[in-house]
């Protein structure tokens, strides 16, 4: 439950910065997925670290991990937009349900068994 708040706010972040980005500045929905989903990271890694995972693993191990996942994770967003802007001829809105559907079953799989693997017993995210 942690996971999907964290997952929430990080995903309206994504999506608001997205729509500023492309609806108001007039940057390519792609390039505006990834400034996005950059965006997001630093308050997705704190509450992730913090309250979703409570990890108990070093703040560099994590943040190491975290940055590699999110490397993916990005990709994935921009696959998603280039999925639907430029094979489906769809709107930029389509990559973001896509981007904000896979993006975190991905990160939920990493983030729980290999980003903050060290997390207390109790508290560990299944």
């Amino acid at each position: 439950m942690r996971f999907i708040l964290v997952g929430a706010l990080s995903s309206l972040i994504y999506a608001l910065i997205v729509a500023i980005l492309v609806g108001g500045l007039d940057i390519a929905p792609k390039l505006a997925s990834v400034f996005a989903y950059l965006g997001s990271l630093p308050l997705n890694f704190l509450a992730n670290r913090g309250f979703a995972f409570r990890s108990e693993g070093t703040f560099h191990g994590d943040a190491s991990r975290f940055v590699v996942m999110h490397t993916a994770g990005a990709a994935i967003a921009y696959g998603s937009m280039s999925l639907a802007t430029d094979y489906l001829g769809s709107s930029y809105l389509i990559g973001i349900v896509f981007a904000v559907v896979l993006v975190p079953a991905f990160n939920f799989l990493l983030a729980n068994f290999w980003v903050f693997r060290d997390q207390r017993t109790d508290s560990r995210v299944h």
